[in-house]
């Protein structure tokens, strides 16, 4: 059985967005984009972000049209004077049901914020062995 393309209201993206804590970045760096783009800092540590890019684009009422894009989410470190990624998960393509896209991108989220919690424990262990 083939899965189908659906069309997600950008309303329902940005309203579970909303709801998780995220809030919309404008210009990130030197890359700037034609869609909406949303973070939330980590608890533990504000440098560490979870950023989700919702193929929506600026201005429009549903995402962008089947094939053109796909939800990414990822889990950077914003410094001073670079930013780098420490995850990347599998986009979340919008088939099957409005319901079904926000379930798996709140279950990138989800992974996307753990990794940051990892990450953190990583580079606390890291400075207890070189104390």
């Amino acid at each position: 059985m083939a899965t189908t393309y659906v069309q997600v209201p950008s309303e329902d993206i940005i309203g579970l967005l909303e709801s998780k804590g995220f809030t919309p970045v404008e210009g990130i760096g030197a890359f700037r984009t034609k869609e909406l783009v949303y973070e939330r800092a980590h608890e533990e540590n504000p440098a560490v972000r979870i950023r989700v890019y919702t193929s929506v684009g600026k201005g429009q009422v549903v995402a962008r049209r089947r094939a053109k894009d796909s939800i990414k989410v990822c889990t950077v470190v914003v410094g001073r004077s670079k930013t780098f990624g420490i995850g990347k998960f599998p986009r979340v393509h919008r088939t099957g049901s409005a319901k079904k896209v926000l379930d798996r991108m709140l279950g990138r989220m989800r992974d996307a914020y753990k990794r940051g919690t990892d990450w953190i424990r990583e580079q606390k262990i890291k400075d207890v062995m070189l104390a």
